[in-house]
């Protein structure tokens, strides 16, 4: 579900993506075969009972909004390279990669290939953060610079895996996935501290006890930041359902609202904007168009030209949508944006006329990557328009309809995706 970089050319990166594929699972399966015929069996009740609860945190995993996973069970892989070592704990994560994948992904055609990439890059994290293990004495340190290593590591790969899928760029992934899940990271790792300290040293049936009192708030926290990412989730869908509901109306803009948000974080990108300004902005640009749910049909599809009153109650939409933009909470301060879109930069525009830097630049980006997308794509009262023309058009139109510094960073930013050969 990362939407700040729908439609992005890959091609080019296949070589790349087939060398790095390759060189986990030769790393990944060279670890495996060291490592598994290493493991000491002689603990394999304690080390069942944590395997199992292991395996039980794999089957409910929290999904991520850029794609991926996330799951609490590195606390228990740290628990049992403190406990046990790196073969052991390498065979429990392999072994619960393997069938927790068989479990989850029953039935998709990748089932293999997916099992595969799981189960060596798991191997690779635990192997590296089992070495701070092996050059530390100190079982606090090396926990400490275990978990660090653990973290780093899985963000790294993630962000690899995500880069390679056109998710932004290496440090971009690295930066949303740290603020994302550095806090359960940090949280829960004392956790498994503790459960590894106390499982030591306690005896019999206690050393259960002593995992499950652990394991408890460890899923319960979990618990907490799945629901938190499906109400974001469900949140996103639920604009993104209305969007479809408004475009129902005019055939003509169905996948407009979805083009126009990829193109305005593009350029929000180029222009510096935070993550966090990137996603109002994909929100904003999704719902720049909801007022349309409050004009008529049969006026949004006139394939003629509009009267007066009925050219009124079009520009009306930009208001409508201000006062729906205005009632999200996290957007209630960006209502102008919407408001705006239609504004030009000469000052001929509406609802408000106004003029130059008076528009929100947020509102004079969207005004120039709807226009492109509108021109690119028919209109009842018109066909679509050659790339070139509308370029041509839109550099025509710059200082009097649109920004002319955004326009021309607007081809800069076609020229990166691949969607323009040359800047002119």
């Amino acid at each position: 579900m990362n939407f700040l970089n729908e439609g992005l050319v890959l091609t080019s990166k296949t070589p790349a993506i087939r060398i790095y594929n390759n060189f986990l699972n030769i790393l990944g399966i060279v670890l495996l075969i060291y490592y598994i015929p290493r493991i000491d069996f002689t603990a394999w009740r304690q080390v069942g009972i944590i395997a199992v609860l292991s395996f039980l945190t794999r089957l409910m995993p929290t999904k991520l909004p850029q794609g991926g996973i996330f799951s609490v069970s590195f606390l228990l892989d740290l628990v049992l390279l403190e406990l046990y070592g790196i073969p052991v704990a390498v065979g429990v994560a392999a072994f619960n990669s393997i069938f927790a994948g068989l479990v989850l992904r029953s039935g998709e055609v990748d089932l293999k290939g997916y099992i595969f990439r799981e189960t060596t890059q798991k191997t690779i994290i635990v192997t590296l953060a089992g070495s701070a293990f092996v050059f530390f004495s100190s079982t606090f340190i090396a926990f400490v610079i275990a978990f660090g290593i653990y973290f780093m590591t899985e963000i790294f790969i993630m962000a690899l895996n995500y880069y390679f899928e056109g998710k932004d760029s290496v440090s971009e992934n690295m930066i949303s996935l740290f603020q994302m899940l550095s806090l359960n990271y940090i949280v829960l790792s004392p956790l498994a501290y503790f459960m590894a300290m106390i499982y030591r040293n306690v005896y019999g049936e206690m050393k259960l006890l002593s995992i499950l009192l652990f394991y408890i708030p460890i899923m319960l926290v979990s618990h907490s930041f799945r629901l938190y990412t499906n109400i974001k989730r469900s949140y996103l869908n639920t604009i993104k359902t209305m969007v479809n509901a408004i475009e129902a109306k005019d055939p003509f803009t169905k996948g407009h609202s979805e083009r126009v948000a990829a193109y305005a974080v593009a350029l929000a990108k180029e222009m510096s904007y935070s993550r966090k300004q990137l996603n109002n902005i994909y929100y904003l640009a999704l719902l720049h168009d909801c007022g349309k749910i409050g004009v008529a049909e049969d006026i949004l599809n006139k394939s003629v030209s509009l009267t007066l009153s009925e050219l009124e109650a079009i520009q009306e939409h930009v208001i409508i949508g201000a006062r729906i933009v205005e009632k999200i909470k996290f957007l209630h301060d960006s209502s102008g944006v919407v408001l705006h879109h239609h504004e030009r930069f000469d000052g001929k525009g509406y609802p408000s006329g106004l003029k130059g830097q008076e528009i929100p630049v947020e509102a004079r980006l969207l005004t120039i990557v709807d226009a492109y997308d509108a021109m690119l794509n028919d209109r009842p009262h018109r066909p679509a328009r050659a790339q070139e023309e509308v370029l041509l058009e839109m550099t025509r139109l710059s200082g009097s309809q649109f920004d002319p510094a955004l326009v021309q960073l607007f081809k800069i930013v076609l020229y990166k995706r691949g969607e323009l050969e040359h800047v002119i």
